[in-house]
């Protein structure tokens, strides 16, 4: 069985979100990427570690000799505030929870792209954090751009990865919400962020643009 297919489970899931909502992690830093590595090779079960440069510095690549070590990974990367970012066979990719150097300056309006089904429970009940992507094990977040221009290419990739064909823009005014905004270096467009450590946005902050 592939990684991804066993983080997929229905178990997995539950048990994932569950302990990422009754942390109270949101004041914690992650372990630092170079300490986090230091604590990898002490793993008997840990084959190949590597820290990739650049903008991927909060990432680890890593593969494990057996899957049946992964449920005792998962807990080392929860002590340590990390999770799995993606996976495949026995090929991980970890990932920071919280990470200091990417947190930014929050500007006056910020973007949301979301399949049309959902835009009028948003304009009604306001924007949640999720953390329930199948891919990637992040904690509860609400991804967003400083532009409208990348919101397109990313409806593409969105509508192949999801299958969603009809996506809307939402606008985000963030004057007077309590949140803090972090670059998401994952993304391969520029002036994507996420937002962390908020219950939710509510209605009267947001609006259809498109």
């Amino acid at each position: 069985m592939e990684i991804r297919e066993f983080i997929a489970t229905r178990e997995f899931i539950a048990t994932t979100i569950r302990k990422y909502l009754n942390e109270q992690v949101n004041n914690t830093l992650s372990t630092s990427s170079y300490d986090m590595v230091d604590i990898l090779k002490t793993l008997s079960y840990i084959k190949y570690v590597d820290r990739p440069s650049g903008h991927f510095l909060h990432s680890i690549d890593l593969t494990i000799t057996d899957i049946d070590y992964l449920y005792d990974l998962i807990n080392i990367l929860d002590d340590n505030n990390w999770y799995i970012e993606r996976g495949r066979e026995r090929s991980l990719t970890i990932s920071q929870k919280y990470i200091k150097e990417a947190e930014v300056n929050i500007p006056n309006k910020l973007y949301h792209i979301t399949p049309i089904k959902y835009v009028d429970s948003i304009l009604n009940d306001g924007l949640k954090p999720k953390s329930e992507d199948l891919r990637h094990k992040y904690p509860p977040r609400i991804y967003v751009s400083d532009n409208t221009q990348t919101l397109k290419p990313l409806s593409r990739e969105l509508t192949r990865w999801k299958g969603d064909k009809d996506y809307s823009i939402l606008e985000i005014n963030t004057n007077g919400l309590d949140f803090k905004l972090y670059k998401d270096t994952t993304s391969a467009y520029k002036g994507h962020y996420y937002i962390q450590d908020i219950e939710k946005i509510p209605s009267e902050n947001i609006k259809l643009i498109k």
